[in-house]
Order: C-alpha cells, then structure tokens, then sequence
C-alpha cells in the first residue's frame, strides 16, 4: 500500500489520527497514524498529486495535481465532489 513513486505532499489531519500523502503516483493516500495502515487510497488524477490538505474540520481532503485539476474529497468516504479546472 505504499505509493510507488516520489510523495511531494503530506498533511496531517486536524485532529492528528491521520495524515494524507500526495504523490507522482497519481494517487493520493489517507493513512491511519495509530494503525499503521492505510486506510483509503484516492484516484483520480491524471498526473503527480503535488499538494494536499485538510479542511479544518477534518471532513474533506483538497488536493492539486500537475493536471491542473483540483479536487476536494469526502474523507470518510473517499469520494470526489469537487472537481475545479
């Protein structure tokens, strides 16, 4: 479950269980810090996930990617809503 390529952005959420990793894999991964897993894996991008973040109410995930897409993300479901070009 790790990424297979360079992670360019990590973001912890704001209540520190989880930390989401962006990379040039084109995914993006949310990961349980106290378990040691991951526990989803976002696609959806076409091209190297460079940044990631939380919103402050740990609910959703936004990230941006070389494709020139950004996406915001449900983080309990890890659906995409969102989609600016």
């Amino acid at each position: 479950h790790l990424h297979s390529e360079f992670v360019f952005s990590v973001a912890w959420s704001p209540d520190s269980s989880q930390v989401v990793s962006g990379s040039g894999d084109k995914t993006v991964r949310v990961w349980d810090v106290n378990a040691d897993k991951v526990d989803c894996v976002l696609q959806g991008h076409t091209d190297a996930v460079v940044s990631a973040a939380w919103s402050p109410d740990g609910c959703q995930i936004v990230t941006g990617s070389s494709d020139n897409m950004v996406r915001v993300w449900d983080a309990k479901t890890g659906t995409a809503g969102l989609v600016l070009m």
